[in-house]
């Protein structure tokens, strides 16, 4: 079964897409803490998730405008992708929400 989330905005490449993220359903997430049911505690946790369409990651917008990779989201690439992977999706232009720059991340003021 599949759970839509019309409340999670869509980006691409190129910026906004039109669509509605369709996930797994409450139950049916692979670990403890989900990016969209079970958030663990982070600094973002309460902020809004995007999608990126063209990275395949959730990403939590903070009051600054600027994406970073959800923390729970990339616990899942890990799982599933592996450390690598994991590690070059953390990477990300960071102004400091997020907790910290991840290794190869950028502050921006």
């Amino acid at each position: 079964m599949s759970e839509r989330h019309p409340e999670i905005s869509i980006y691409g490449a190129s910026g906004p897409v039109d669509g509605v993220l369709v996930t797994h359903e409450v139950g049916e997430c692979l670990l403890a803490h989900c990016a969209i049911h079970s958030p663990s505690q982070h600094p973002l946790a309460s902020a809004p998730l995007r999608w990126r369409s063209d990275l395949l990651i959730l990403e939590r917008v903070c009051p600054h405008g600027i994406g970073h990779p959800d923390a729970d989201g990339l616990d899942h690439v890990f799982v599933v992708d592996g450390e690598m992977a994991a590690a070059v999706l953390a990477v990300h232009t960071c102004d400091g929400c997020c907790g910290s720059a991840p290794p190869g991340g950028v502050f921006v003021d």
